[in-house]
């Protein structure tokens, strides 16, 4: 099966990547190579607090196999394993399988120090990685495989991707959202020109949207650019696009959700966010309102 270039580029580079900070942000910074193989995303990438605090965590349960890592969507889960576990990007052994649409056929990589190599399910060389439990398996999206590996899992929730693996006693831990400080330092880093996206546009999103990159961030870009820079055009797609999800649920069974801590389904995805619990256990988690405007939109349709 044949391996895309960029993608052997990136995880020759991740090994080498150099820790860049400014101010109290930190980056990892490619050489020669872009994020995931993507153009679009860089050679940095955003070293999250969170993401170190769920390291940390997982390193102190050395004895512990299986993780899951869950959150509000959109939050950029599928970044965390890359930017702060210093095992896996050490030369170790990795068996990666990335995110897919339901359209895209799957794709598995096994990273060795011979090289990247894509792999096919039933081949020899992924059933003898995967028997090995010092291989690094990560998993974003879908149900992994059940095997002795290193697992960690990044995903929505979403428990038919989980379930199986919550069986081999996994440890579940949560993502919070961005705080706006963070998504200021990505913007400075990926939308710095306030012609592929203003500040003022960020501002208003998130003032609905809440810390979500994809919305805040990606999804305004797209659109700031499609819709010919109007910004007021922008901020009414997004928004008109929250508030169907707000008006097509009965307000008692958003309520209830959000009072019974419901963490799946679409509530969990745009009108209520899973954030970490006050206590800093990463392992326990509330969930809140995306923001007071959303707040605000629910309550309002009680009167």
């Amino acid at each position: 099966l044949k391996v895309e270039e960029d993608i052997v580029r990136f995880w020759k580079a991740l090994p080498e990547a150099t820790l860049v900070s400014h101010g109290e942000m930190q980056y990892l910074e490619l050489k020669d190579s872009f994020v995931l193989g993507n153009q679009k995303l860089g050679r940095r990438f955003l070293v999250r607090s969170i993401y170190r605090e769920l390291c940390d965590h997982s390193e102190r349960q050395s004895w512990q196999q299986k993780w899951v890592v869950t959150g509000t969507p959109g939050i950029g889960k599928t970044i965390f394993p890359l930017t702060t576990c210093g095992s896996l990007r050490a030369r170790k052994t990795v068996v990666w399988q990335p995110f897919q649409s339901q359209k895209e056929a799957s794709k598995t990589y096994l990273m060795t120090s011979g090289g990247v190599q894509r792999v096919a399910l039933d081949s020899n060389e992924l059933v003898d990685a995967l028997a090995n439990s010092e291989t690094i398996y990560i998993v974003d999206g879908r149900a992994p495989i059940t095997c002795n590996a290193w697992t960690l899992l990044v995903t929505s929730p979403q428990d038919d991707n989980y379930k199986d693996l919550l069986k081999e006693q996994a440890f579940m831990l949560y993502m919070a959202p961005w705080s706006y400080e963070e998504l200021l330092n990505c913007k400075a880093h990926l939308y710095s020109d306030e012609k592929a996206l203003p500040t003022t546009l960020m501002e208003r999103l998130f003032e609905w949207h809440g810390g979500v990159p994809k919305y805040v961030l990606a999804s305004a870009s797209s659109l700031f650019k499609s819709l010919g820079g109007k910004e007021d055009d922008v901020w009414d797609v997004l928004v008109a696009e929250l508030t169907r999800t707000i008006k097509k649920h009965k307000v008692s069974d958003i309520l209830s959700a959000h009072q019974d801590r419901t963490r799946a389904g679409e509530y969990s995805h745009r009108v209520l966010h899973i954030w970490n619990h006050p206590g800093g256990n990463p392992s326990l988690f509330r969930v809140a309102w995306a923001s007071r405007r959303v707040e605000s939109a629910v309550l309002l349709r009680l009167q």
